[in-house]
């Protein structure tokens, strides 16, 4: 089993007790799904959970950062952040920082769209 398939299997039993995980590669990474809505990000065997302005503060306490990218040579800071490094360790430790990314993936989700006018 190659190394990042490993990774993934293993993001799967840690996340198990929120509900069905899925990933789907997109954008040179994959996308972390949980019955069906996504949650996070895997980018270089790192795993990215999805943060909002209720939950940001929760990630920085502990010492997390956003993912980051570049684009027009500026960086760019994405709604997803790395995770503490005891919740990558047990299911029980993991469990909370996923149900904060859950939260905020169905706080987006729920959100009206608003067009802009041209």
């Amino acid at each position: 089993m190659a190394k990042d398939e490993a990774y993934i299997e293993y993001l799967h039993e840690l996340l198990e007790p929120l509900g069905r995980i899925s990933t789907k590669k997109m954008f040179g990474g994959r996308g972390v799904y949980c019955d069906g809505v996504i949650i996070g990000l895997v980018i270089d065997e790192a795993l990215y959970l999805k943060v909002d302005e209720q939950t940001k503060p929760l990630f920085i306490a502990e010492g997390c950062e956003p993912f980051v990218y570049e684009m027009k040579k500026k960086q760019v800071a994405m709604s997803y952040w790395s995770v503490p490094d005891d919740a990558m360790e047990s299911s029980e430790q993991m469990l909370p920082w996923a149900k904060h990314a859950l939260a905020a993936a169905l706080r987006k989700e729920t959100k009206p769209v608003t067009k802009k006018k041209t």
